[in-house]
């Protein structure tokens, strides 16, 4: 070995990476000091040079059959796998070598570095794991989680939307899948205020009702909230869906009693004012029990009235006196129907 070689060894050895070079066969002709301190292996402990002795048993195959590959291709190689350090604990690298040709272009020797890359692999591990768990999260808590991207074209939904809706993962990325899923009031009375939303690029919310795998509708509040980048540009969009059909119910039987309530004021107020102008009772109890069934014509018998108002039991209390013989009030059949039953009121 001339000194040149010499003084070319010694700077390999010293270079902060696992080095080495193989002849045109692939074995092996030179291992650095940076290699053998970390293998904890001596010239003399590795007869051949056969680096394979401290690769990991389960990255072995890959690596060798990839390594064969490239020997017959004669094609620069990268590739993973695990070493074993002096200490017995493996460590993952990036092997990497090259082929060097002489001027009739032929490969006269392999020169190969081996990265230590163990840091990254445990933080993409750490990071896949944290993906695995995120996801499981999001789809197991009881809410609708949707993604879309900035112009609002669907990106994904977890599990309980795929759920909720009976559609695939597939489903979901059709075009039609929003016509398919709300209701077409909805979607078409508030197609145009979500499209100027999302140019807005500012949170905001829906109501809108969605069809359940069942073919029942149901309300959900949608809350929109944009992910934007350092320039501030929408880079996400993330929904949320809550489920407020029993809200909308409620509001709407709210709604509902005080219509009731405002009725019976009106009934309250008609029957005084008839009491200042009439002077017979049964004419004035006939006004009264029209007026109701002005007021809650839309129930068409007393126990299905009953039913949706449990305060009008008190109604029928008051007017049970004046009911027919057969049982039935003035408002099960026609107003007038009162002064015509042949029983009239007993």
């Amino acid at each position: 070995m001339n000194d040149s070689e010499m003084q070319f060894r010694q700077m390999i050895d010293e270079i902060p990476a696992l080095a080495w070079s193989c002849l045109p066969d692939g074995s092996g002709e030179f291992l650095n000091k940076q290699w053998l301190d970390y293998t904890g292996l001596s010239t003399e402990a590795a007869p051949g040079l056969h680096w394979e002795s401290v690769v990991h048993p389960d990255d072995l195959e890959n690596l060798m059959n990839g390594w064969r590959q490239h020997l017959a291709s004669a094609e620069p190689i990268e590739v993973e796998a695990r070493l074993r350090r002096f200490d017995g604990e493996y460590r993952w690298f990036l092997f990497r070598a090259i082929p060097i040709r002489d001027a009739q272009n032929n490969v006269i020797r392999w020169y190969g570095t081996n990265t230590d890359i163990d840091d990254r692999k445990q933080m993409e591990a750490r990071l896949q794991r944290e993906k695995v768990e995120l996801r499981l999260i999001i789809d197991t808590i009881p809410q609708y989680i949707i993604v879309l991207e900035p112009d609002g074209k669907l990106l994904q939904v977890n599990r309980q939307v795929l759920d909720y809706s009976g559609f695939t993962a597939d489903d979901v990325q059709t075009p039609e899948f929003r016509t398919r899923l709300l209701h077409p009031d909805d979607w078409a009375g508030l197609a145009d205020e979500r499209g100027r939303a999302l140019a807005r690029g500012e949170p905001f919310e829906l109501e809108l009702r969605s069809l359940r795998k069942d073919g029942q509708y149901r309300w959900f509040l949608m809350k929109h909230n944009p992910r934007h980048d350092e320039q501030g540009r929408v880079v996400h969009w993330y929904l949320t869906g809550t489920d407020i059909t029993e809200r909308k119910e409620a509001a709407e039987a709210l709604l509902a009693s005080e219509n009731f309530a405002r009725g019976q004021v009106e009934v309250l107020k008609s029957t005084l004012d008839a009491l200042a102008m009439e002077s017979a009772p049964e004419r004035l109890v006939g006004h009264m029990l029209r007026t109701i069934t002005v007021q809650f014509g839309a129930h068409s018998s007393r126990r299905s009235f009953e039913r949706e108002n449990p305060a009008s039991s008190r109604i029928f209390a008051l007017c049970r006196p004046f009911h027919c013989e057969t049982g039935c009030y003035p408002w099960e059949s026609l107003p007038s129907s009162w002064f015509q039953c042949p029983s009239r009121v007993v």
